[in-house]
Order: C-alpha cells, then sequence, then structure tokens
C-alpha cells in the first residue's frame, strides 16, 4: 500500500481525469438510451430480440482491435476522454487518437445506423451494419497507415486534404505537421459538421481549417491567398475519371517545388462482380454480358477505368509517379431496392 501511495503522490497529475464527471452527466442525461443490440446478453433474447448479435471479437482482429461503437446511438461521436502530453498520457496519446479517428470514421451515418431493435428486419439490418463498419473501418485505418507510411513531411509543412470524409487523413497529416498548416476541403455538409464537432475537443492550437466549399471554390480562394502546399493529399477524387481529369493541372499547380500530390483512390473496376456471386448459368450469362458493357472502353465512366488510365494523366504532367493496389474486403448486405438503384445508375 506504501508503494502505491508512493507511485501515485509522485506521477504526473493531469486534468483530463474530469472527463469522467463529463461522461458521467451524459449518462445520466441519456440513461434511458438503449444499449446497442450487439452488446445485449445473447443468452437470453437472441431468437426473440437478436441481442448480441453483431458483436466484433477484437482478438480476431490486427492488435485486437475493432473499430466498432459500443454507445448508444445519441452518445456516439461524443468525445469525453483527451490524452494530455504529460506522463504516461503522452506515450499512448497518439495510439488512443488514431483508434479514436478510426471508430469515428468507420460509423455509417444513414438511416440504417440507430439502435434497430424490435422487428426481424431491422435486427438483420442492424447486423449488417455493424458488421460493415468493422470492415470498413479496418480497411480504412490500412490505407491511412499505408498512405502516411509513403510520405515525408516536415513540422512547418502545409498540407491540403481534398474530400476529407470525416477527417481520418486530417488529424494524422496534422500530427505530423504541429507548426505547419492543414486544411481540409468537404463539399458535404455532414462531413463538414462531423469534422467541426470533433475539432472542438481538440486545443484550440491543434485544429485544421475546416472549409466546406467545392474543390473548384477552394482552389479559387487558395489562389487568392497564393498559397502552395509541400503535401495534397486526395480521397476519391477522380471516381467520375471523364470529368474530374480536368482537376489535374490545377490541383498540381498548388503543390509547391518539390512537392507531393497522393491520392487514395477505389478502382470500381477491380472490384467484385454480381456474376460471382451466382451459380445460374443463364443468369450469370447475362451478368457477365452486362458488365464487360459496364465495365468495357464505352461503358460507365465511373466504373469502366483502369489504374493505368489515372496514372497516364499524370504522366502528361511530368510528374514522377509511384502507385500501390491493396486489397480490402467488406461485407456487405444488398437489398432489392439497392440492386435496382446500383443497375439505374449503372445505365
Amino acid at each position: 500500500m506504501t508503494h502505491a501511495a508512493l507511485y501515485l503522490a509522485t506521477a504526473p497529475k493531469s486534468n483530463t481525469t474530469m472527463g469522467f464527471f463529463d461522461a458521467l452527466k451524459a449518462i445520466e442525461d441519456e440513461q434511458n438510451s438503449e444499449v446497442p443490440n450487439h452488446l445485449k446478453d445473447g443468452s437470453r433474447d437472441k431468437q426473440g430480440f437478436g441481442h448480441g448479435e453483431g458483436y466484433l471479437y477484437p482478438h480476431a482482429y490486427h492488435n485486437h482491435w475493432v473499430p466498432q461503437q459500443y454507445l448508444p446511438g445519441a452518445l456516439q461521436g461524443k468525445v469525453f476522454y483527451h490524452p494530455s502530453n504529460m506522463g504516461y498520457e503522452q506515450k499512448i496519446r497518439e495510439e488512443v487518437l488514431r483508434k479514436r479517428e478510426a471508430q469515428l470514421e468507420s460509423v455509417i451515418l444513414d438511416e440504417f445506423s440507430g439502435n434497430l431493435t424490435y422487428s426481424p428486419h431491422d435486427r438483420e439490418r442492424e447486423r449488417w451494419v455493424q458488421r460493415t463498419s468493422g470492415d470498413r473501418g479496418t480497411f480504412l485505418n490500412a490505407i491511412r497507415q499505408k498512405l502516411f507510411s509513403l510520405l515525408t513531411f516536415h513540422r512547418h509543412d502545409r498540407i491540403l486534404i481534398l474530400q476529407a470524409g470525416h477527417g481520418l487523413f486530417v488529424w494524422e497529416a496534422f500530427r505530423h505537421v504541429p507548426e505547419g498548416l492543414v486544411i481540409a476541403q468537404t463539399a458535404d455538409e455532414s462531413h463538414f459538421n462531423h469534422m467541426e464537432h470533433y475539432a472542438k475537443t481538440l486545443d484550440e492550437l491543434e485544429r485544421p481549417d475546416i472549409r466546406l466549399a467545392s474543390i473548384t471554390e477552394l482552389l479559387n480562394d487558395l489562389e487568392k491567398d497564393a498559397i502552395d502546399f509541400e503535401c495534397i493529399i486526395g480521397r476519391n477524387l477522380f471516381t467520375r475519371l471523364d470529368k474530374s481529369k480536368d482537376l489535374i493541372p490545377s490541383l498540381l499547380s498548388k503543390v509547391s517545388p518539390q512537392g507531393t500530390f497522393a491520392t487514395s483512390e477505389t478502382v470500381p473496376s477491380l472490384g467484385s462482380r454480381l456474376s460471382e456471386l451466382v451459380t445460374q448459368e443463364s443468369i450469370k450469362k447475362l451478368l457477365l454480358t452486362a458488365e464487360q458493357e459496364i465495365y468495357g472502353p464505352s461503358g460507365n465512366p465511373m466504373a469502366n477505368w483502369q489504374v493505368d488510365d489515372l496514372l497516364a494523366l499524370f504522366k502528361r504532367e511530368d510528374c514522377t509517379l509511384d502507385s500501390h493496389v491493396l486489397h480490402g474486403i467488406e461485407h456487405r448486405q444488398i437489398s432489392q431496392e439497392g440492386l435496382l438503384r446500383w443497375v439505374e445508375r449503372s445505365y
């Protein structure tokens, strides 16, 4: 007991422990909120209410961690603990923040992400939402790690993040340039509000400049301010390669000499196809014919381009190129309505 008392007396103190009282008050205010189904006791009501379904066992994942949400819907996205730069907290700070950011990024913010409990249809949707959230978050985290492992930064660099989503690349970039500048762009108001909310949990000097604007609008503003960047990082900038390719010269003009432009792109032509999911030969043949049309040279501009097509656009600008392909798996439930939207959008 004496050893424990001396250890605690001489340990660095932190006011971050006050977050306990904020969390306690939030729990009191939301005490009637439903516990997520995947955390409920499955031994009692699994058949009737789907309790325990969708739980992702952390020890089955890399480093025994998975970005699954464990808070009631009303508390998801709330942050109570802010690790300081002192003592033991300094050692765990970056790991805590990275995991928190991956968890926030993996949340699926749609009509299926509520606490669906009472009908078999809702239970099935919640199970898939939770499973997809874990798959998606794990793969997004792998993309972030790979991308930043290929980049070199100085503490005073300026970084521009385009189509920042919920900020997965933004917060990581800010950790690399604590004395520099990070500007994050999104044209999605919900993404903007999400990043703003999380930014308010950080120290004022650790907050990026978050802009709600289209890429073109942002580039016009940056032109007026005469700001160039040591690194520009994008995410799915070239989904419509036929239209977005015109952005490349404008984007590269904002990269400083010896700077870097990096983007993480989902390549639809490399993804799973419906023909792989069916066994009936007549249907498979029809799907293969349709896919040849969709993914062929004259097919849908959102699906018919290859990695080499994107690289060729940068070669025209005399860029030094380096490309890497990551493969990931995401479990996804395809409803009849979703399938119809998918096919209609493809044509």
